[in-house]
């Protein structure tokens, strides 16, 4: 609710409940759990930051910046396939992230 009313997010001062956010919004804070969603070739790194250097350093930090978010518990996830808005009726295969093999 705070990302959706632009209100910073900050730490659960009951430590109850989850915390939706997005790698900007949860800089700086730490969760014992961390799920990140979408560590697929084209979403992490989006598909516009292959074609620049800069981008996709910037990108790189982004996911250390999530993966660090963690104290005890990460867990990474990626579509085996994914339906794209210029066709509904033939899923694309989609390929790990690239970043999820330094990980190991």
């Amino acid at each position: 609710n705070q990302v959706a009313l632009g209100i910073p997010v900050t730490k659960n001062i009951k430590n109850t409940g989850i915390t939706l956010g997005t790698i900007h919004s949860v800089k700086g804070l730490e969760f014992e759990i961390v799920f990140i969603m979408g560590m697929n070739e084209g979403t992490f790194p989006d598909y516009r930051a292959v074609k620049s250097a800069v981008a996709l350093n910037e990108e790189k930090n982004n996911a250390f910046v999530a993966i660090t978010r963690s104290k005890r518990l990460l867990y990474v996830t990626y579509p085996r396939q994914k339906l794209m808005p210029w066709d509904k009726n033939n899923p694309v295969t989609q390929k790990p992230s690239r970043y999820l093999s330094s990980m190991r």
